[in-house]
């Protein structure tokens, strides 16, 4: 289902000083105002409407559900006091999808579980990562309102989801995923050079040695030429279902979360069987040649 939240922001519109005085709110400066890109302003707009407190103290969507300016049939105006009253933004880990249908997902600070309709998403989303959307619940029925969901490819553990339960008042906010935008427009990240051969074998010594020094201090780890071998057979696997594989074999889970850039320079550093022999870094180098 589609909501015309558009009149909600034409209704903003007429408020020019109190879009001035939320773009003041929204972008720490002068100069992240002028970085805005579409998405940006996408996830700004949505803000202004959904999060916003106005000089009177009042969200725009709150103020145009009770003034109903546009004169819409009491049905439609309804769904938007509905979007009002229960809509939230959070980071919804994917649990199963039912394609042409709707997404299975579970808020990773609630740890509620909702069936959200979407039937676009869910022919095109993986099916393993997670979203950062606005939800909201229309006749019974869970939607994602407000700009494009942001999709990352990454799951939370269970120690994770339990830790940040545990935290109190810990809510986000599109605004903070509009600053994550934000930071890599104003700070692009460097280009990556391939190493040479040289420097590459120079790498996988310092892992080692940095491997060794660890596990001199945690007498549970995994011997250095296990690790290896489970690099080498991975079988093509993804990341982090390896990494968890990893953690059962014999990686402590809090020595590997301390560590993680240790073990994922392991991964890019050191031989797969399923890369021909070659470490991912390899095959970027051998890439980066042939452009």
């Amino acid at each position: 289902m589609v909501f015309p939240l558009h009149k909600i922001a034409e209704f903003a519109d007429l408020k020019p000083n109190e879009i001035e005085r939320a773009l003041r709110e929204f972008f720490p400066s002068e100069e992240a105002l002028s970085m805005m890109t579409e998405d940006i302003k996408a996830y700004f707009t949505e803000w202004l409407l959904f999060e916003y407190k106005q000089s009177n103290k009042v969200t725009f969507l709150t103020e145009y559900v009770l003034k109903n300016p546009d004169k819409l049939p009491e049905n439609e105006i309804d769904q938007f006091r509905q979007i009002a009253e229960t809509q939230w933004y959070s980071d919804f880990q994917i649990i199963n999808m039912v394609p042409g249908s709707h997404i299975v997902v579970e808020d990773i600070f609630t740890g509620k579980v909702i069936d959200v309709y979407d039937k676009l998403g869910s022919e095109n989303l993986d099916s393993y990562g997670s979203i950062k959307a606005r939800a909201a619940c229309v006749d019974g029925v869970y939607y994602f309102v407000g700009a494009n969901p942001s999709f990352v490819p990454m799951t939370y553990t269970a120690r994770m989801k339990k830790m940040l339960r545990s935290c109190e008042k810990v809510r986000l906010s599109v605004k903070d995923t509009a600053m994550i935008l934000l930071k890599h427009e104003m700070n692009p990240p460097v280009k990556i050079k391939p190493l040479t051969t040289a420097k590459r074998k120079e790498k996988q010594k310092d892992i080692h040695i940095k491997y060794k020094e660890l596990a001199a201090n945690h007498p549970r780890m995994m011997a250095w030429e296990d690790v290896l071998k489970h690099i080498y057979n991975e079988h093509g696997k993804n990341v982090p279902d390896f990494f968890k594989n990893l953690i059962k074999e014999g990686i402590p889970e809090n020595i590997f979360m301390d560590n993680i850039d240790l073990f994922q320079d392991i991964w890019n550093f050191f031989p797969h069987k399923e890369l021909g022999d070659k470490s991912p870094d390899e095959l970027f180098a051998e890439f980066k040649k042939e452009q």
